[in-house]
């Protein structure tokens, strides 16, 4: 498909109140060594992502609670889609802090 632009939505601590979103940069995933689920540094997907994509973002929404089973939280579900229709009526991506 090559598409243009990939974003990476994920949980990341950012020790922010539950539901916040922030762009994170890459270097700054790489200083604070991130690491997904399966034990990756997300810097290193994101490096190999950028090989075919030119556009790669990665988007932090702060958990509320982080653990097996427990469902989503209200705080987190209503940003997921809060950023959803963001995007679907093409929010600038620009406007969306840095972390």
């Amino acid at each position: 498909m090559k598409p243009n632009r990939l974003i990476v939505f994920d949980a990341t601590e950012m020790e922010l109140p539950p539901g916040k979103i922030r762009r994170i940069d890459k270097e700054a995933i790489a200083e604070m060594f991130f690491v997904s689920t399966h034990n990756l540094p997300l810097n290193f997907l994101i490096e190999q992502l950028e090989e075919d994509v030119p556009n790669v973002l990665f988007i932090g929404i702060q958990p509320d609670l982080v653990s097996f089973g427990f469902p989503m939280t209200e705080a987190v579900k209503s940003a997921v889609e809060f950023f959803y229709d963001f995007l679907k009526n093409d929010g600038d991506l620009a406007e969306v802090m840095s972390f």
